[in-house]
């Protein structure tokens, strides 16, 4: 998996929550939680390196935690739920390329 994208699956992310962030459907606490959930993974995308395993990893594990934390916020009837299929996407995907990245790491 190349840095691209890992950035581009952050950056995916990052926009989802921004729009239940900004969204009127959404009740205060999951505004809440997308809003803590997108400055978290901002500041990922800044603190890491990706130009290395351990780097893309840590910044993998990092997005799936959040989107896992912020998942645990949201009934499925909430008015934003189809936002929250389309993060639970993108979290499939981190946990995919994740697990490529630790497969490449052990094979060293």
């Amino acid at each position: 998996m190349s840095n691209t994208d890992i950035t581009e699956l952050l950056t995916d992310a990052a926009a989802a929550l921004k729009a239940i962030k900004d969204t009127e459907n959404a009740d205060r606490e999951s505004r809440r939680a997308a809003f803590e959930s997108y400055n978290d993974i901002l500041l990922l995308i800044g603190r890491h390196a990706i130009n290395s395993y351990e780097g893309r990893t840590a910044l993998l594990t990092g997005l799936i935690a959040e989107l896992a934390e912020f998942n645990k916020t949201i009934k499925k009837e909430n008015p934003i739920a189809a936002q929250v299929d389309e993060l639970v996407g993108i979290a499939d995907k981190a946990v995919d390329i994740f697990k490529s990245e630790k497969k490449a790491l052990a094979s060293e």
